[in-house]
């Protein structure tokens, strides 16, 4: 993969491939929980309270740093399971009664599925997490190829853009970025530690101007603290702040 391939692709998959092993499994973590956020964005119109999938998230992402243990992680693992599950049975339902004909029933049902899914791999144990919720699981069945393509097509487009995810977690591989201590003012650890800790993101130009007013005049630094994003936990700016890897 090329550095131009790097800043354009949207499919994160390529992306995985190429750093495989050369990142921290508390960033691949953080990244998995960010591509779940961000897919719950995109389903608005999908009815995404469970419980479950949030408790896993929020698991998931303690686990990540290291504040509780593999035991919680599984529980909450499996309430995701469960969620997943409910919801892939159920577009199933859609398909098999209507014979394909209730498609945008059957697509909502199964991109809640997939985000679920998601949320339940976040959460998983192995150290080695590369989140394809894109790959349809579908058994054996009359309606196995309208099946898989309308499970393609759901989990696309909720799942499509995580390269930004990615991106936003690792930066730029090929252009490595060090942050000057004297850059690291109480100002810009208290901001970037609550933006860490509370998740809200909305702060991330005045972190830039923060910086920029330490001495701070790195172009990728600054520019990414005021973009749009997505911005998640575990962002390279943020992290280079914190200190975390």
């Amino acid at each position: 993969m090329t550095e131009a391939e790097w800043l354009a692709v949207t499919d994160s998959r390529p992306m995985l491939e190429f750093i495989r092993g050369k990142v921290s499994e508390r960033k691949l973590r953080l990244f998995a929980c960010g591509c779940v956020r961000l897919a719950e964005r995109r389903l608005r119109d999908m009815p995404t309270s469970e419980s479950g999938c949030h408790t896993a998230l929020n698991v998931a992402e303690q686990y990540a740093d290291g504040l509780t243990t593999t035991r919680w992680l599984s529980e909450a693992r499996e309430d995701a399971r469960l969620v997943h599950a409910q919801f892939h049975t159920l577009a199933r339902r859609y398909l098999e009664e209507a014979r394909g004909k209730r498609r945008h029933f059957v697509q909502q049902a199964y991109a809640v599925s997939g985000w679920a899914e998601a949320a339940e791999m976040a959460a998983w144990p192995d150290p080695h997490i590369y989140p394809y919720p894109w790959e349809s699981d579908c058994g054996g069945g009359e309606y196995d190829l309208a099946d898989m393509g309308l499970q393609q097509a759901a989990y696309d487009r909720v799942f499509g853009e995580c390269g930004d995810v990615l991106r936003c977690v690792l930066g730029n591989p090929f252009r490595a970025v060090t942050l000057h201590p004297s850059w690291l003012t109480s100002t810009v650890l208290a901001l970037a530690g609550q933006m860490y800790e509370n998740r809200d993101f909305a702060p991330m130009p005045i972190l830039a101007d923060a910086l920029q007013d330490a001495g701070c005049g790195n172009d990728n630094i600054l520019s990414h603290l005021r973009s749009d994003g997505p911005h998640v936990k575990g962002c390279w700016v943020l992290d280079g702040v914190l200190g975390k890897s």
